[in-house]
């Protein structure tokens, strides 16, 4: 799918990845991200477009083009950021879910990680890019008649796999839809996966869906 989407907008990209080029990007965090890159992108690309940001990184949001622009911070709260453990360096969480990525295209398991990918660096720094899926808070409460072909009856099944198997709990609905789209082996091989990895924080920020298919967004973690 990314790679798709990367040859069809190639142009564009290339437009953005100029505009980003004025950003400041020496002591990048969640307070500075609006200041330093934001303000420098929009008066450089004037097309329709969001933006977001965690803890851990800032995000780029294009719906015309269906892909986001994710930009890993390198400071948190005055400090140098740090804590990834798998990633290319010790700060950059966008590269940790790279990795995972990777891990999990090996392990067949690609359908449910939206592919993060290296697109370009500014002056060494890294910039990444991503498909864009809805969340479950974007999606809201409703979500489950919007989105969700699943019944009780899977969500009864998947609560009680994750109990006699010491799985950590996502979302009712959301791993039901796993489980009715992928069937029980694929199911428990997800669930093994993220445990064995340590992929924590799959809140409903993190987690959503591209029309009818349950996937992850962001699988990069935060470790304090």
């Amino acid at each position: 799918m990314l790679e798709e989407i990367c040859k069809k907008y190639d142009n564009e990209i290339k437009e953005i990845l100029d505009a980003l080029k004025y950003g400041y990007y020496e002591e990048l965090e969640q307070d500075t991200f609006e200041d330093d890159v934001v303000c420098a992108f929009e008066e450089h690309y004037h097309k329709k477009y969001g933006w977001d940001n965690g803890a851990t990184k800032g995000v780029f949001i294009f719906k015309n083009f269906g892909f986001v622009i994710k930009i890993p911070f390198n400071h948190c709260d005055g400090y140098e950021l740090c804590g990834v453990s798998d990633g290319d360096s010790n700060w950059d969480y966008c590269s940790q879910e790279k990795n995972r990525y990777a891990i999990a295209k090996k392990n067949g398991l690609q359908s449910i990680f939206l592919e993060t990918a290296l697109i370009s660096d500014i002056d060494g720094y890294p910039i990444y890019i991503q498909p864009i899926a809805q969340s479950l808070t974007n999606l809201g409460y409703d979500f489950k008649n919007e989105k969700s072909k699943t019944s009780t009856d899977d969500i009864k099944v998947v609560k009680m796999i994750n109990e006699e198997n010491n799985y950590n709990w996502i979302n009712g609905i959301w791993e039901a839809d796993i489980f009715a789209m992928y069937g029980g082996k694929y199911y428990h091989k997800f669930k093994n996966f993220i445990k064995n990895n340590y992929i924590n924080d799959l809140r409903d920020d993190n987690i959503g869906y591209i029309g009818l298919k349950p996937v992850i967004l962001d699988y990069a973690g935060f470790n304090d």
